[in-house]
């Protein structure tokens, strides 16, 4: 056997051990169950906000924002599933949140979305659940599209004020 063989050989063995161990696991559930409700508190957030919008345009982009968030929490769902853990219902209709008239809250729970998705998908591919990973990647990047919709609201919602 050559020398990377070999390395690659050990490589292999500690994601195993990583992948197997329970500790992990228990981690990688917890980090997923927090993604999937900072998601779900992201998307109540924006329907709040998004209620008091006098400009159907605007809020039908809401709608269409607040569908593809209800996408991702199915998929971070799942994720939890794969892994033996569970989650509890999603109501239809989102929890309303105290709107205030910006969405400088949604933007700042959307930021801090984004560094929780990253360093979750980073400890995923550290201990070999690749697939976590490149779904928690995923996610984050439509999400990046997201955000600058959401800006671009913004800037719209000022510039009408």
């Amino acid at each position: 056997m050559n020398k990377t063989g070999w390395i690659d050989q050990v490589i292999s063995e500690q994601m195993e051990k990583g992948r197997g161990s329970q500790k992990i696991q228990t981690k990688l559930l917890d980090d997923l169950k927090l993604d999937h409700r900072k998601i779900n508190d992201s998307r109540n957030l924006l329907f709040s906000e998004g209620e008091n919008l006098a400009y159907p345009q605007l809020k039908s982009e809401i709608n269409q924002m607040m569908e593809e968030k209800a996408k991702h929490a199915e998929m971070v769902a799942e994720l939890i599933s794969r892994l033996g853990g569970k989650i509890g219902e999603i109501p239809a209709h989102p929890a309303k949140f105290m709107a205030k008239g910006n969405f400088k809250e949604v933007f700042s729970l959307e930021t801090e979305l984004n560094e929780l998705l990253t360093e979750h998908a980073n400890f995923a591919e550290d201990y070999g659940f690749f697939e976590i990973s490149d779904s928690l990647r995923s996610i984050r990047n439509q999400k990046a599209q997201l955000n600058e919709q959401l800006e671009r609201i913004i800037m719209r919602i000022n510039s009408e004020i």
